[in-house]
């Protein structure tokens, strides 16, 4: 029976109790790039389970690490974003999202969750952009289009909005308000 380097850190992290990025630092200098991706994938569990169970500075702190072990993660940055939001430190939020999107373009959430703190920081502009990038990569989310409809609506662009939410609506399979 042979055990991938990537499982082997991770049940020696758990054996020894020591954190993935403590097996995979004093692992073999030839331990194949797959360990390192298992040791991210391992934190970000880790940070998932801890972010559900409402233990948000555990949870941040899997986060970072898995950014410090690959900081091209967008993953990493994203939920790293959320569970800041959820401890109401929106400038720290925004930026991970930020830096979700500098490493990953084409992310709908994240786009959508930058411009939800953006709108709740008063920038309306800045949010309205990222609500358009979000319903540019996910045309197909009511949400984005309700958010973007008050964005405009906020910005005294009233025909913009007006499109805005009645594509909400079609998308929400709610007509009665037509």
């Amino acid at each position: 029976m042979s055990l991938s380097v990537g499982l082997c850190l991770t049940l020696c992290a758990v054996y020894f109790a020591i954190s993935p990025s403590h097996a995979l630092a004093n692992a073999p200098a030839n331990a194949p790039a797959s360990a390192h991706r298992q040791a991210v994938r391992s934190l970000l569990t880790q940070g998932l389970t801890a972010q559900n169970a409402g233990n948000y500075t555990v949870a941040e702190a899997a986060y970072r690490q898995a950014i410090q072990l690959n900081p091209e993660s967008a993953i990493s940055y994203f939920n790293l974003g959320n569970v800041l939001a959820e401890q109401s430190r929106i400038d720290e939020a925004i930026a991970a999202y930020r830096n979700t999107l500098s490493k990953d373009p084409n992310n709908a959430d994240a786009f959508y969750n930058l411009g939800y703190w953006l709108t709740v920081q008063d920038d309306n502009a800045a949010a309205e952009a990222a609500y358009w990038q979000a319903s540019r990569l996910n045309p197909f989310d009511a949400n984005t289009y309700y958010n973007l409809g008050l964005v405009l609506r906020a910005q005294n662009k009233l025909a913009a909005a007006n499109v805005a939410f009645t594509r909400a609506l079609l998308l929400s399979h709610d007509t009665s308000a037509l």
